[in-house]
């Protein structure tokens, strides 16, 4: 059934991408412009509790650095009867979101099964016809179908480096550019698929440069280079 959930979702995210403004001196991402589909997936982040974020890391082997691993540590070592109760502690490690069926397909790698499964029309103004499936508004929210957090049309949107998305419009960008001061800058276009959804989310409790710390690191290719990350 995961592993059913996980290709699904993947499948509902091929067409997310970014196009990445790099300053070929320094290596280093400016910017990126992208769509809706990224942006749902941004905001879809503040939705999933830190215990579902910190677990899954840990089970794909991505610890996060610092404290709060650590903290996601001690409560999986200690005994149970420590706890107030037995479910105490399973829903300290797995717990739940508030509704399931408003995530982004890929985040639903963080909520479980028996969550995504028990969404009904009756919980939510939204749900899912299977895992995996668009967002569609019940027939009490109107019928129209609806997916992530921002509204589905033409506007593109800036990601920083840190991930403060901005809608994207001429003048915002040539101010960017001043401020930036670079000469030689190019596009590099990349995608999202689970694994660099994990290292989003791992780098932005770790980092203020994210999508360079995720999609160049040390080892992306220069000068112009058209790189698609998988």
């Amino acid at each position: 059934m995961e592993a059913s959930r996980s290709t699904a979702a993947a499948k509902e995210t091929e067409d997310i991408s970014l196009q990445l403004l790099v300053d070929n001196h320094s290596n280093k991402v400016l910017y990126a412009e992208t769509g809706k589909a990224f942006v749902d997936l941004l905001f879809g982040f503040l939705q999933i509790p830190l215990g579902s974020i910190v677990g899954i890391l840990q089970e794909k082997h991505m610890n996060v650095s610092g404290s709060l691993g650590r903290v996601f540590e001690s409560v999986k070592e200690l005994e149970p009867r420590f706890f107030l109760s037995q479910t105490v502690k399973e829903y300290l490690l797995k717990p739940e979101v508030a509704s399931a069926s408003c995530i982004p397909p890929l985040l639903q790698n963080f909520v479980t099964t028996k969550q995504l499964n028990s969404e009904t029309l009756a919980t939510s103004p939204f749900v899912f016809a299977s895992p995996g499936s668009p967002l569609i508004l019940s027939p009490a929210a109107a019928g129209k179908e609806v997916m992530g957090f921002v509204k589905e049309c033409e506007t593109k949107y800036i990601v920083m480096d840190d991930l403060r998305v901005f809608p994207l419009s001429s003048i915002y960008l040539v101010d960017l550019l001043k401020k930036f001061n670079v000469n030689d800058t190019s596009f590099r276009e990349v995608k999202i698929d689970l694994n660099k959804c994990l290292e989003i989310v791992k780098a932005s409790l770790e980092s203020d440069t994210v999508l360079t710390d995720v999609f160049i690191g040390k080892n992306f290719p220069r000068k112009g280079s058209r790189f698609i990350a998988t």
